[in-house]
């Protein structure tokens, strides 16, 4: 397995590894503010609920799109934690502000080299 150098596993390890070695500790499941969306499944207990409540049945049609990342596709599960969503599409790891969609920074994990070609005997 290769490993992923830099600022970008710093940042994806550090969320869960804080969630599961503060679930371990309690003896249960940590809870997880109502913004907050820290991993795949929202939180230790996989749930998936999100507590929100600014949208309803009665607003729902009223709904407009506000901004748009063309970086990002496939199906990673973007994670949102204080207000900035972790976005990833290949070797590339994106932080927005979730609010605005302002890119806050980004990383792109170098291509591994190829490797080397056997000797003809």
């Amino acid at each position: 397995m290769k490993r992923m150098p830099g600022l970008m596993t710093a940042a994806v390890l550090s969320v869960g590894v804080g969630v599961w070695a503060q679930s371990a500790q309690s003896g249960k499941a940590v809870p997880v503010a109502s913004g907050n969306w820290v991993n795949i499944n929202r939180d230790a207990g996989a749930t998936r609920f999100s507590p929100l409540t600014q949208i309803t049945p009665a607003n729902v049609a009223n709904l407009r799109q506000t901004w748009t990342f063309g970086g990002a596709g496939g199906s990673s599960v973007p994670l949102v934690v204080d207000g900035v969503m972790y976005l990833s599409a290949g070797r590339r790891v994106v932080a927005l502000d979730a609010d605005s969609g302002k890119e806050v920074w980004a990383y792109t994990i170098e291509a591994p080299a190829p490797p080397a070609a056997a000797a003809a005997p």
